[in-house]
This record gives C-alpha cells, sequence and structure tokens, in this order.
C-alpha cells in the first residue's frame, strides 16, 4: 500500500501488489492445522498445548501446528486456506478418554466462553 497526494493534497491510499522477488511473495499454509489452547501453568488446562507439542514433534509433512492461551478472534485468520483444522481444548464435560465432533459455524451471543 502507498499513499499519493490527490489534487487537493490530500493523502489517497493506493493498493499495490508486491513485485515478484522483494521476499513477499504469498505464504500457503499447510493443508492441516492443529490448533491448541490452554495454560500449561493451570494443570489439565494444558492438554491443548501439550497435545500439540506431540504433534510437532512428530513433524508431519503437511502439518502446522499452533498454541495460545485462549482461542481469540483473530485466530479466524489461522484458518484461512486450510482443508482440516483440529482444534484441542481440554473439556469437563467430554467422554473419556477423548471426544471428536465436528463443529459447525453458530451465532453465539455470549461474549466469552471463558469460566
Amino acid at each position: 500500500m502507498s499513499a499519493v497526494a490527490s489534487g487537493d493534497g490530500a493523502p489517497v491510499q493506493r493498493n499495490e501488489a508486491p513485485a515478484r522477488g522483494d521476499g513477499l511473495e504469498a505464504v500457503v499454509p499447510a493443508p492441516v492445522l492443529v490448533f491448541g489452547w490452554g495454560n500449561p501453568s493451570r494443570g489439565d488446562d494444558a492438554l491443548g498445548p501439550l497435545f500439540v507439542d506431540a504433534v510437532e514433534a512428530m513433524q508431519l509433512p503437511g502439518v502446522e501446528c499452533l498454541t495460545d492461551f485462549q482461542l481469540q478472534v483473530e485466530h479466524a485468520l489461522d484458518l484461512k486456506g486450510r482443508q482440516r483444522v483440529l482444534f484441542v481444548d481440554a473439556s469437563a464435560n467430554a467422554a473419556a478418554p477423548f471426544r471428536f465432533e465436528r463443529i459447525e459455524p453458530a451465532r453465539d451471543a455470549s461474549f466469552t466462553t471463558h469460566a
């Protein structure tokens, strides 16, 4: 993006595609993202990050790993271009030893799911 002056001197923003070879080539994300969240300092809440660490140690081709303390709206950008995403989090109501569940987009009126 560059700013140029218009006829009245006000800045006008222009989007320009970066030139090839300037180091700004598009990065294609891995087809699979394993995304775990939780707090490693809080016992069982560490499940997500510990799971992601184990998967990352396997160095699986086509798999990218991501951890964070909690899910944020900004993480939506990490999902772009993926074929599959595995979300991993601790749950007090999941059947032992774990549960896989397909999730679909849905409207949620709450502002947080953090206890």
